[in-house]
């Protein structure tokens, strides 16, 4: 049976049976849960946001920032979040993740194999042909041209040409578990993640991929890498937590004290920061696994730190919460609406 994350109530193919039924359960309880929820001021804009929204994932570069979400939702800030935009281009569709490659060009992944590329910063974003009608959950781009994005019933999508094109690469032939992240290091070398423990690499570009072992069959959410590509972490359901200090050629399994699913993990420097359900932030320190709360009840899809500690986490309700001290404390982003 497929395991639920937060993004299962938008997927209608992603998760079979009974846990269609159990993910909806535990959505609604979340949305119902008091939040710590985004002002915003009123004025004129492309589409305001509302606390209804649902905040799948964020990007840090320097002073900006971009989140994404549901319905359509494309946020942008230029002043780490003390002002906002809505830029356009995201339709109704849910929107999962995001990545830039530099101030510029960046790319969008979501619901029905949608794909956005800015060439802008995002004051534009155009939808590229997929050719696929999966949900696509991440995407990994090392350059403007090479990257990959992965999704549903082991969906993998691969591009040389920025965005152009895109062709699909085969998992293996039997297998078909919900992929929900993907780290490419380099135009060779790259892992994906996802249900059932699955960690897989390649290193031709995804033309083969090898299974590793994980030491745990948890469905695996949220996937990242140091910036020099030796340290790794993904993290998952029960507070699974794997972890890898050699490039990723092996890898071991802890378990976080927490009960429910971890959904997103990001690097810096040498730390990770890890967020979940219930507003559960999980981070190491001195060889064990903390636990935090940040302070609201809701699910956190999605957070980005950079290297000065500056954080910023992004969920449900319209949730957005910062930190300025990598992690360790939290309050509500106070953010306004640019005008």
């Amino acid at each position: 049976m497929h395991e639920p994350n937060v993004r299962s109530a938008f997927l209608p193919h992603r998760i079979r049976g009974r846990a269609l039924l159990v993910a909806t359960i535990l959505l609604m309880a979340a949305l119902a849960a008091p939040t710590a929820p985004v002002s915003a001021a009123e004025g004129p804009s492309p589409r305001p946001w509302h606390d209804r929204d649902r905040l799948f994932d964020v990007e840090i570069r320097g002073d900006k920032i971009w989140v994404v979400g549901h319905p359509g939702v494309i946020l942008h800030s230029t002043d780490r979040g003390a002002t906002w935009i809505m830029q356009e281009g995201g339709g109704d569709e849910a929107l999962y993740a995001i990545q830039f490659v530099d101030d510029r060009i960046g790319f969008i992944v979501g619901r029905s194999g949608l794909v956005l590329r800015t060439d802008d910063g995002g004051g534009s974003w155009v939808r590229q042909e997929s050719n696929t009608h999966e949900p696509l959950m991440d995407v990994s781009f090392v350059d403007d041209k090479y990257g990959w994005a992965v999704g549903n019933f082991a969906t993998i999508i691969h591009t040389s040409d920025g965005g152009a094109t895109w062709t699909p690469q085969l998992l293996a032939p039997e297998d078909d578990p919900v992929l929900n992240g993907v780290v490419f290091i380099d135009r060779q070398r790259g892992w994906v993640a996802g249900e059932f423990g699955t960690i897989a690499r390649t290193s031709d570009g995804g033309i083969r991929w090898e299974y590793q072992e994980t030491g745990t069959e948890r469905a695996l959410f949220g996937f990242a890498f140091d910036e020099q590509g030796r340290r790794a972490t993904a993290v998952g359901s029960g507070g699974a937590v794997v972890t890898s200090t050699d490039g990723g050629a092996t890898w071991r399994t802890a378990f976080a004290d927490v009960p429910e699913p971890l959904l997103h993990v990001a690097f810096a420097e040498n730390d990770w920061l890890s967020c979940g359900r219930s507003g559960m932030v999980v981070f190491p320190s001195n060889g064990e696994l903390h636990t935090h709360h940040s302070g609201t009840y809701v699910w956190l899809a999605s957070l980005d730190i950079t290297s000065d500690g500056f954080a910023l986490a992004v969920g449900a309700a319209g949730t957005m919460l910062k930190s300025v001290d990598a992690g360790r404390s939290w309050q509500p982003l106070e953010a306004v609406e640019s005008r």
